[in-house]
Protein backbone atom coordinates (compact mmCIF):
# COMPACT_ATOMS: atom_id res chain seq x y z
CA UNK A 1 0.00 0.00 0.00
CA UNK A 2 1.31 3.23 -0.83
CA UNK A 3 1.48 6.32 1.40
CA UNK A 4 -1.39 8.47 -1.12
CA UNK A 5 -4.64 8.23 0.93
CA UNK A 6 -6.44 7.67 -2.60
CA UNK A 7 -4.66 4.47 -3.52
CA UNK A 8 -6.07 2.00 -1.24
CA UNK A 9 -5.25 -1.78 -1.85
CA UNK A 10 -8.25 -3.58 -2.48
CA UNK A 11 -8.07 -7.04 -0.48
CA UNK A 12 -10.20 -9.95 -1.43
CA UNK A 13 -12.38 -10.76 2.27
CA UNK A 14 -11.07 -13.90 2.04
CA UNK A 15 -7.77 -12.03 2.94
CA UNK A 16 -9.45 -10.71 6.10
CA UNK A 17 -10.73 -14.75 7.12
CA UNK A 18 -8.83 -14.09 10.76
CA UNK A 19 -11.55 -11.71 11.70
CA UNK A 20 -13.60 -14.19 12.38
CA UNK A 21 -11.52 -16.12 14.93
CA UNK A 22 -11.03 -12.79 16.92
CA UNK A 23 -11.24 -12.83 20.63
CA UNK A 24 -13.30 -8.99 19.98
CA UNK A 25 -16.10 -10.91 18.18
CA UNK A 26 -19.30 -10.61 20.51
CA UNK A 27 -18.03 -8.66 22.65
CA UNK A 28 -19.52 -4.86 22.78
CA UNK A 29 -18.10 -3.04 19.39
CA UNK A 30 -17.97 0.44 21.38
CA UNK A 31 -15.00 -0.66 23.33
CA UNK A 32 -12.83 -0.05 20.61
CA UNK A 33 -14.28 2.94 18.95
CA UNK A 34 -14.54 4.75 22.56
CA UNK A 35 -12.47 7.57 24.06
CA UNK A 36 -13.62 6.63 27.22
CA UNK A 37 -10.41 5.22 28.60
CA UNK A 38 -11.77 2.55 30.94
CA UNK A 39 -13.88 1.14 27.51
CA UNK A 40 -10.27 1.33 25.85
CA UNK A 41 -8.49 -0.76 28.55
CA UNK A 42 -11.33 -3.36 28.35
CA UNK A 43 -10.79 -3.76 24.44
CA UNK A 44 -6.75 -4.28 24.75
CA UNK A 45 -7.21 -6.38 27.88
CA UNK A 46 -9.34 -8.72 25.20
CA UNK A 47 -7.04 -8.00 22.43
CA UNK A 48 -3.61 -9.61 24.84
CA UNK A 49 -5.54 -12.91 24.56
CA UNK A 50 -6.80 -12.94 21.05
CA UNK A 51 -5.23 -15.52 18.73
CA UNK A 52 -4.87 -13.40 15.96
CA UNK A 53 -3.52 -10.26 17.40
CA UNK A 54 -0.55 -10.22 15.28
CA UNK A 55 -2.67 -10.12 12.09
CA UNK A 56 -4.77 -7.78 13.43
CA UNK A 57 -2.00 -5.44 14.11
CA UNK A 58 -0.25 -6.20 10.96
CA UNK A 59 -3.47 -4.84 9.38
CA UNK A 60 -4.21 -1.82 11.23
CA UNK A 61 -0.58 -0.32 10.86
CA UNK A 62 -0.99 -1.14 6.87
CA UNK A 63 -4.47 0.61 6.83
CA UNK A 64 -5.78 3.96 7.92
CA UNK A 65 -8.16 2.28 10.89
CA UNK A 66 -9.99 4.40 13.64
CA UNK A 67 -10.12 2.89 16.79
CA UNK A 68 -8.29 0.27 18.90
CA UNK A 69 -6.48 -3.06 16.53
CA UNK A 70 -4.33 -5.31 17.52
CA UNK A 71 -4.33 -3.95 20.85
CA UNK A 72 -3.28 -0.98 19.99
CA UNK A 73 -4.75 2.55 20.11
CA UNK A 74 -4.69 4.81 17.11
CA UNK A 75 -2.77 7.54 18.54
CA UNK A 76 0.08 4.71 18.90
CA UNK A 77 0.06 3.46 15.76
CA UNK A 78 0.01 7.21 14.24
CA UNK A 79 3.10 7.25 16.61
CA UNK A 80 4.75 4.11 14.79
CA UNK A 81 4.07 5.42 11.63
CA UNK A 82 5.72 8.51 12.25
CA UNK A 83 8.71 6.22 13.45
CA UNK A 84 8.28 7.35 17.07
CA UNK A 85 8.10 4.44 19.69
CA UNK A 86 4.98 2.62 20.55
CA UNK A 87 3.19 3.26 23.68
CA UNK A 88 0.54 2.12 25.30
CA UNK A 89 -2.23 3.86 27.19
CA UNK A 90 -2.78 3.07 30.95
CA UNK A 91 -5.23 3.77 33.30
CA UNK A 92 -3.14 4.23 37.06
CA UNK A 93 -4.53 1.86 39.57
CA UNK A 94 -4.35 4.96 42.24
CA UNK A 95 -5.33 8.28 40.94
CA UNK A 96 -7.01 6.90 37.49
CA UNK A 97 -5.32 9.03 36.01
CA UNK A 98 -4.16 8.16 32.18
CA UNK A 99 0.13 7.05 31.91
CA UNK A 100 2.20 5.88 28.87
CA UNK A 101 4.21 2.93 28.91
CA UNK A 102 6.58 1.62 25.78
CA UNK A 103 4.33 -1.02 23.94
CA UNK A 104 6.74 -3.66 24.29
CA UNK A 105 7.70 -2.93 27.86
CA UNK A 106 7.68 -5.75 30.33
CA UNK A 107 6.94 -3.89 33.54
CA UNK A 108 3.70 -4.60 34.88
CA UNK A 109 3.38 -1.44 36.79
CA UNK A 110 -0.03 -0.11 37.87
CA UNK A 111 0.56 3.18 38.98
CA UNK A 112 1.73 6.07 37.08
CA UNK A 113 4.19 6.86 39.11
CA UNK A 114 6.53 6.08 42.14
CA UNK A 115 4.40 8.70 44.16
CA UNK A 116 1.14 6.47 43.49
CA UNK A 117 2.68 3.39 44.03
CA UNK A 118 4.13 4.56 47.55
CA UNK A 119 0.41 6.19 48.66
CA UNK A 120 -0.86 2.81 47.66
CA UNK A 121 1.27 1.10 49.35
CA UNK A 122 0.57 3.42 52.87
CA UNK A 123 -3.03 2.85 52.18
CA UNK A 124 -2.68 -1.25 51.76
CA UNK A 125 -0.35 -1.21 54.93
CA UNK A 126 -2.99 1.11 57.02
CA UNK A 127 -5.52 -1.01 55.74
CA UNK A 128 -3.56 -4.11 57.59
CA UNK A 129 -3.39 -2.42 60.41
CA UNK A 130 -7.33 -1.31 60.90
CA UNK A 131 -8.24 -5.00 60.23
CA UNK A 132 -5.31 -5.96 62.58
CA UNK A 133 -6.71 -3.29 65.57
CA UNK A 134 -10.42 -4.48 64.98
CA UNK A 135 -9.92 -7.86 65.16
CA UNK A 136 -8.22 -7.16 69.26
Amino acid sequence: MSGDPDNYEVRPFAALEWRTRGACVGNPPHYWYSDIAAEQQKAIRICNVCPVIDECKSYALGHREYGIWGGITELARRRAQRGKPMVKVLICSKCYGQYERDFWALSKSKYCSDKCRKKQHRDNEKHRYDIKKAGR
